[in-house]
This record gives C-alpha cells, structure tokens and sequence, in this order.
C-alpha cells in the first residue's frame, strides 16, 4: 500500500522508507494525524491478511473465500455470519447483510468473458437501453477489447452493458 486517505481526509504515502503524513493535519492524540495513523496501518495489515472492512462501518470485517463469498466479522461481537454470493443477502436489513451486499457490490463476481484471449471469438449478450439488448459475435483484440463483428463496435472486457457471454472459437476441447 503506497497511499492511503484516512476517514477524516487526511493522506498517508508510504514508500518503503519513509511515512508521510499530510502536512495540513496537526500531530498529537486527538488531533488528525493520529487516526490517520491508526487508519493506515490497519487497513495495511487488511490487505496483508486478504480481509475487506466496510467503509459505511470499520467495526464489520468480510474474509472472502475461494467461491466469492464471504465471512462478515463484527470486531465489536465475538460472532461471524457466513454469506453466499448467490443469496438474497439484499432483502436482509441487518448490518451483517448490509455489509456483505457492500463487499458483493465492490467486489463483483468476474464473468467468462473477462479472461478472453486476443483471436477467440465470443457471442455477448450487450443492453443497448434498459428494455432492449441484441446478442452478436465479438472478435477479443490485442489488448482484450471486444470487436463486434458486423459493426465494428467495441467494448472493453469489463463494459457495464455485458449481460452475458460465451467463447465459440476456438470450440472447447472436452475430449
């Protein structure tokens, strides 16, 4: 981590060898550079351990699995709840669901079509408004934008209006 801006505004830039604290904010235990302080190196040793804090409330603590889902901690209670990504975790309204939807929000689940490779061809399923959508053949270019065959029309990997796709060439070798 080589920057950081804590909650109350203050920056933090760490560049191996040297801390450095925004000159604006004043130094001392109820001034700004100590929550600042305490911000970074927690959310430091948050990467180090691979775990995601709510920002809406630092107190809930997700751990990700393997699958994308997520284990939600709250620091303040010795309990932890489990959430699959595939749950209705949005109808909940407690503050475990609410912070597991954030974490589901900020960390969406990558797509087939996101590891496309330069020269396969992909069919994607692309929402031209919100009640229209056309499906089409895409060539993946060089640096993985996809090139609609018939117009020409390009989309990066991660466009927003992808709704779905599948590779057809090459054909998967299942043999």
């Amino acid at each position: 981590m080589n920057e950081y801006t804590a909650r109350n505004g203050v920056k933090v830039e760490w560049d191996g060898d040297t801390l450095k604290v925004d000159t604006l904010a004043y130094f001392d235990r109820w001034g700004t550079h100590y929550p600042a302080l305490t911000e970074f190196f927690r959310a430091e040793e948050d990467e180090r351990l691979g775990r995601w804090r709510w920002p809406e409330n630092p107190d809930f603590v997700m751990y990700p699995d393997d699958d994308g889902d997520v284990m939600v901690l709250d620091e303040r209670e010795p309990s932890a709840h489990f959430y699959p990504r595939v749950s209705s975790v949005a109808s909940i309204t407690t503050d475990r669901a609410r912070a597991a939807q954030a974490y589901f929000d900020t960390h969406p689940e990558p797509k087939p079509w996101h590891d496309a490779k330069p020269g396969e061809i992909w069919v994607l399923d692309v929402e031209d408004s919100e009640t229209t959508g056309h499906r089409a053949p895409y060539e993946v270019l060089l640096l993985g934008d996809f090139r609609e065959v018939a117009t020409g029309l390009i989309y990066g990997p991660r466009h927003r209006q992808i709704r779905a796709g599948r590779r057809i060439y090459p054909e998967d070798d299942d043999s």
